[in-house]
């Protein structure tokens, strides 16, 4: 008896040492979802943050999916229309473009926290929508036969040098000049000729540019959905396993940071400043006022939980965890962000005519345009505060 209960007890201490270890190994490598407090000191129920963060991973899942599902319905109508260059293909694949151009800006809120479209060992982000683009740089792989025998999918990587717009060969705007051109137009988008397909110098290599450079987006965005994949050894897994205030953390430095330093500076503010065409996103299509919504629909999804506009469905999203810490403090974020969507959505397009010289700073465009800069600004500092009162320090610079 006296061994069995001696086997017991070590047993019993084996045990508790194997917990003990794995506990430490669990918070050296950030925690995992079984936490039930954070280092900032627990300020909401750790099942609703959970839930949250389920939510979360769930619908950054089903938006890539999205944005992937139509980006290969862009690629098989650009197919169609390299394949028989007419006016009517061409306007068919502008369309696809535009389609799921609005369906991957409502994706720029899952970025800025060194996920798997941002970060340095793949740096997607950079090969799907780098801009302002140089088009000289596209066309000259197009015009220089000597130097550059085939296009093909390995030359445009090989092109592509990151974090450098002025040598982008890859991504959404470089399909977006391939398709429309350079905008010489006062009152339109650009204006791409369809013998630029057929008959024009080098028009069989312009094709399959085109063929590549969307073939490559679709595989990209093939590779950011699977990194988001349910129950799979991948990045949700890892982001699942977070302490969950740190995955909260990462969840709103998203929304922060596209909000303030992509959207209300880079995207909006600098060219309404410079008043510079040449600064706007997408300045070949006439779709800048587009990708501004989309982002901020984006924004709103991440905080109410429903990801999808269509058939919205109501889950857990960042207010409800905000609500149960200051539920004043949420109900004025979702008040904020909702009307910087509005403010947006007030925009006149295209974009471009409010940023000519000569248009006054009292022009009714212009005047929107800074109404929604101002009104992101303020829906920030709301998003810094709720961050704040849920013992989370976001730092957006």
């Amino acid at each position: 008896m006296y061994e069995l209960a001696r086997k017991r007890e070590l047993c019993r201490i084996l045990y508790l040492i194997v917990v003990t270890v794995l506990s430490v190994m669990a918070a050296a490598c950030g925690g995992t979802v079984d936490d039930t407090a954070s280092d900032d000191g627990e300020v909401v129920d750790q099942q609703l943050l959970k839930k949250a963060v389920d939510t979360y991973t769930e619908g950054v899942y089903r938006l890539y999916q999205t944005s992937l599902l139509s980006a290969l319905d862009m690629q098989t109508t650009i197919q169609a229309f390299v394949y028989e260059p007419t006016p009517d293909q061409l306007a068919a694949a502008q369309d696809a473009w535009i389609a799921a151009r609005r369906d991957y800006s409502r994706t720029e809120a899952f970025r800025f926290y060194n996920g798997p479209i941002d970060n340095a060992a793949d740096a997607r982000e950079n090969a799907i929508n780098m801009w302002p683009i140089n088009p000289s740089y596209v066309d000259s792989f197009i015009n220089n036969l000597e130097d550059y025998p085939t296009i093909d999918e390995d030359l445009l990587v090989q092109a592509h040098k990151y974090n450098d717009p002025t040598r982008a060969a890859t991504g959404w705007h470089v399909i977006e000049f391939l398709l429309w051109g350079q905008d010489l137009s006062a009152d339109g988008p650009g204006k791409r000729n369809v013998d630029d397909y057929t008959i024009n110098p080098n028009a069989d290599r312009r094709g399959d540019y085109l063929l590549a450079a969307s073939s490559l987006l679709s595989e990209h965005l093939q590779a950011i959905e699977a990194a988001w994949l349910p129950d799979r050894n991948n990045y949700r897994a890892a982001f699942e396993a977070l302490r969950r205030t740190e995955a909260m953390r990462r969840i709103l430095t998203g929304v922060g940071k596209l909000s303030i330093n992509e959207l209300a500076e880079r995207i909006i503010n600098a060219p309404y400043t410079n008043r510079s065409e040449e600064d706007e996103q997408s300045n070949f299509s006439d779709n800048t006022t587009a990708d501004i919504i989309g982002n901020l629909q984006g924004i709103i999804m991440v905080l109410t939980g429903e990801y999808s506009l269509e058939n919205a469905t109501t889950a857990t999203g960042v207010l409800d965890v905000i609500t149960q810490a200051d539920e004043q403090l949420a109900n004025t974020l979702r008040e904020k962000a909702e009307q910087s969507l509005k403010a947006a959505e007030a925009i006149p397009a295209p974009f471009d005519q409010h940023l000519r010289d000569g248009v006054s700073d009292n022009d009714a465009g212009r005047l929107a345009v800074l109404k929604t800069i101002q009104s992101i600004r303020e829906h920030t500092n709301v998003l810094v505060q709720a961050a704040g009162a849920l013992n989370i320090t976001l730092n957006l610079r």
